[in-house]
C-alpha cells in the first residue's frame, strides 16, 4: 500500500517518528494520511495515479505549520525515488499549507494533499 511505504520514507527523512504519523487515524498530535482518491489507472505501463492528503494536528501553530512546510518541502517535485514497494516517478503538492483551524480540542489542524505518479516494483509492464 503506497500510504504505508510513503509513511515509511518520511520516517526514514526524519520528518516525523513512528508515535507521529498514522495511516487513516489520530487521536493525538502528529500526521494522518489519507487517500484523496485514485486517478485513472494506465493499464499499458502499468503506471497508478493517487493523491494522500497529510492531516497535521498540533497545539502550536507555529510548530503544525513548520511540519507541513517540511513535507512539502521534502515531496514537492521529487522525482525517481523507491520505497520498500513501488518506484514513485514523480510526486508533487497540489497546493500550499491549508490552515483548517482548530479541532474541538482546541488543536491547530495543517493539511497538504500530494500527488504521486509510481508503479509496483513487482509489476512488469
Amino acid at each position: 500500500m503506497i500510504l504505508t511505504d510513503v509513511r515509511d520514507y518520511l520516517i526514514s527523512q526524519n520528518i516525523a517518528t513512528a508515535d507521529e504519523i498514522f495511516v487513516g487515524n489520530l487521536d493525538g498530535s502528529g500526521i494522518m494520511m489519507t487517500t484523496g482518491g485514485n486517478e485513472a489507472q494506465d493499464i499499458y505501463q502499468g503506471l497508478k495515479y493517487e493523491t494522500i492528503d497529510f492531516w497535521i494536528r498540533n497545539t502550536s501553530y507555529e510548530a503544525g505549520y513548520q511540519l507541513t512546510r517540511d513535507i512539502i518541502d521534502l515531496l514537492h517535485r521529487l522525482s525517481n525515488w523507491e520505497t520498500t514497494d513501488f518506484h514513485i516517478f514523480f510526486s508533487h503538492a497540489m497546493g500550499g499549507v491549508e490552515d483548517l483551524d482548530r479541532d474541538g480540542e482546541g488543536k491547530r489542524i495543517f493539511k497538504v494533499s500530494v500527488r504521486f505518479i509510481f508503479r509496483k516494483l513487482t509489476e512488469i509492464s
